[in-house]
C-alpha cells in the first residue's frame, strides 16, 4: 500500500522507505553540470518524457545506446550521446527498490 511521502506500508503497518537513496548532489546527481544542462538542451530528452516507466527506460537503453560519451561532435560542445540521456532520466524518475526488482 503507498503511502506518504514515497514510503510505502507494509501490511503490519509499519512504514518503510524503499526509494533508492540518492548519495551527493539531488540535482545533478554527480553528473557535471556542463553534461546535465546539455542534457536537458537536448531534443532527444525531451522526447523522452513519453517514457513512464522504469520498462520502457530500459527497452529504450537497449534499443537506442550503443556507446557512451558525455559530448557527440556537432556544433560548438555538441550534446550528450542517448546513454547520459537515458541515465538523468533514470534519475529523473527516483525509482524504488520494488521498481527495479519487478523487471
Amino acid at each position: 500500500m503507498k503511502g506518504e511521502a514515497g514510503l510505502d506500508e507494509e501490511d503490519d503497518g509499519k512504514k518503510v522507505n524503499y526509494r533508492l537513496e540518492i548519495y551527493g548532489n539531488d540535482t545533478t546527481f554527480n553528473i557535471p553540470v556542463a553534461v546535465v544542462t546539455g542534457v536537458k538542451n537536448s531534443p532527444y530528452f525531451k522526447q523522452l518524457y513519453r517514457l513512464k516507466t522504469f520498462n520502457e527506460v530500459v527497452d529504450e537503453i537497449y534499443n537506442e545506446v550503443s556507446y557512451i560519451e558525455p559530448w557527440v561532435a556537432g556544433k560548438g560542445l555538441g550534446h550528450p550521446s542517448s546513454a547520459f540521456c537515458l541515465l538523468y532520466k533514470m534519475f529523473l524518475m527516483r525509482l524504488s527498490l520494488k521498481q527495479m526488482k519487478t523487471t
